[in-house]
């Protein structure tokens, strides 16, 4: 996704906030993965075109630390977009999109 987003003009505080979260949990995911469990890979009939990484399990004993640092990277980036939105009306309403699917992606987390 955030490749599809331009690096230069009204988005590319967009990307560089969507980038820098994709690049925090990905290390958050590593740093935790349960290698004895196998990566499940998600698919979405709905979207065949979008490429999805496999999803790893959390060891068991980082789980609730796990999820509070990703809820922290959501957060922080949900208030980065927020912030950089401001004092422009056209872009504000995308920004508020994209922070509102990251919003319904701590509901996914809080659920696990």
């Amino acid at each position: 996704m955030v490749q599809k987003l331009p690096a230069h003009g009204e988005y590319a505080a967009a990307r560089e906030a969507l980038a820098t979260a994709s690049a925090e949990l990905a290390s958050l995911s590593r740093q935790n993965r349960d290698n004895s469990q196998p990566r499940l890979r998600i698919t979405v009939q709905a979207d065949s075109e979008t490429k999805r990484r496999p999803v790893s399990a959390v060891k068991p004993e980082t789980v609730a630390e796990t999820n509070a640092k990703a809820l922290a990277i959501l957060e922080d980036t949900t208030t980065v977009l927020l912030r950089s939105a401001e004092g422009n009306n056209d872009v504000a309403l995308h920004y508020q999109r994209i922070a509102q699917a990251l919003n319904s992606s701590k509901v996914l987390l809080r659920s696990s």
